[in-house]
């Protein structure tokens, strides 16, 4: 992971699948990461309704709505039997996996971590070891305000799979029988 006018322009084009070699990275990045406008998840409503109720309505409330938007393309896809959020996280977090799957568990507790297909995080306040065997265990690990050293960091435990990456979130995705890949893209 770097800065500069290369890795903006890299991060542009893996946002719209070019040189995005791996099909299983191209169909998250072209599904999940942007799918385009032609896709409207029944879910986006009820995302929407979490702000407004909350009263969110700036550039951080944008924020929310897009990256609960993703989280919620994610878990369709992923579908994880049992998901960690950090409790810590807004709201609108669980409003987007429950849209995705209304009985899938979800838990705030470490200690209710274990057998989670998905831990969605913040990285100032999740513990890093919860991620670190997340991810040893074949979790996968949705990453919020996180920093190039805190990614790098879990995607370097990662034998198997994807990590997509932004300069403040990451999705680290074990995958069994995929080389270690990862791409800069827009999240």
């Amino acid at each position: 992971m770097g800065g500069g006018v290369s890795e903006t322009f890299k991060r542009f084009r893996h946002s719209r699948g070019y040189g995005v070699h791996s099909p299983f990275a191209y169909r998250l990045v072209m599904n999940v990461v942007h799918p385009g406008s032609l896709y409207e998840y029944y879910g986006y409503f009820d995302i929407d309704a979490t702000l407004a109720s909350a009263g969110c309505r700036s550039y951080v409330a944008w924020r929310m709505r897009a990256d609960a938007r993703l989280l919620l393309r994610l878990a369709a896809t992923l579908r994880p039997k049992k998901v960690f959020v950090d409790p810590e996280l807004h709201t609108v977090y669980t409003t987007a996996l429950h849209a995705a799957d209304s009985r899938m568990p979800l838990t705030g507790d470490p200690a209710q971590a274990d057998g989670c297909g998905l831990i969605v995080a913040s990285a100032p306040t999740t513990p890093l070891p919860l991620l670190e065997k997340g991810v040893d265990e074949g979790t996968a690990v949705v990453l919020y305000d996180t920093d190039e050293e805190s990614s790098e960091k879990l995607f370097s435990r990662l034998g198997e799979g994807l990590m997509l990456h932004s300069p403040d979130r990451a999705i680290i995705i074990p995958r069994p029988g995929m080389a270690r890949v990862e791409y800069s893209v827009n999240l």
